[in-house]
């Protein structure tokens, strides 16, 4: 699954990496943040209130491999879960944030994937994405 996951990520990478604003994955507590730059390896985001965020291109990786490994398309989608303890969160957050030094980053993930197609996302709660 993780060549899988490689060869999707190096196939949308460059559209990923284009500067955009975008929304984290809640309706009721979505917040915007900006793709600010980008090389082979990283993203870096801007949040909301000012904050750069780096996000591995492994992190990336991780998040659509745990989607392909465990069928999560549309008829079985993933719990986002997000947390910012880690005990709380859910597995694909912390499969996202294993491979970014231990930083919660699955709620731009998420977006940046939806943004060029290769997920979909419900806002609603239980925010849920899987693999189109």
């Amino acid at each position: 699954m993780n060549a899988l996951a490689q060869a999707a990520i190096s196939g949308i990478w460059e559209q990923a990496t284009q500067p955009q604003e975008l929304s984290t994955p809640d309706n009721l507590a979505g917040r915007l943040f900006h793709v600010i730059s980008a090389n082979e390896t990283s993203i870096t985001i801007e949040t909301q209130g000012g904050s750069p965020i780096t996000i591995t291109r492994d992190a990336f990786i991780a998040t659509v491999s745990h989607l392909a490994r465990n069928g999560h398309g549309m008829t079985n989608p993933c719990e986002i879960r997000s947390h910012q303890h880690v005990v709380e969160a859910g597995p694909l957050c912390r499969a996202a944030r294993e491979h970014n030094h231990g930083t919660r980053v699955i709620n731009y993930i998420v977006p940046i994937l939806e943004s060029v197609g290769l997920v979909s996302v419900s806002r609603d709660r239980p925010n849920r994405v899987w693999l189109v």
